[in-house]
């Protein structure tokens, strides 16, 4: 695991005024499409309201091996 970021929003430890709080650790790099990035999502009913909780968990980036055309022919000829 590379990273994670928990979100909760609502009414926090009973205020009267909800409030959104944070906590991320290590890397998350939501603006990468390659990054493996899972993602939840849960609520939480409580007595002064409803509490809603985000988490993203960072696992590592995928590449995919692409061989440029020179090295597709090198192959092709070394195979020959």
């Amino acid at each position: 695991m590379q990273g994670h970021q928990s979100r909760v929003a609502g009414r926090l430890n009973g205020a009267e005024i909800a409030r959104k709080e944070w906590y991320l650790q290590g890397r998350l790099p939501l603006q990468t499409l390659r990054a493996d990035i899972d993602f939840g999502m849960a609520r939480a009913n409580t007595t002064y309201g409803v509490i809603g909780v985000k988490c993203w968990v960072y696992q590592v980036k995928t590449f995919r091996k692409r061989a440029s055309k020179i090295q597709k022919e090198r192959d092709a000829v070394a195979a020959a």
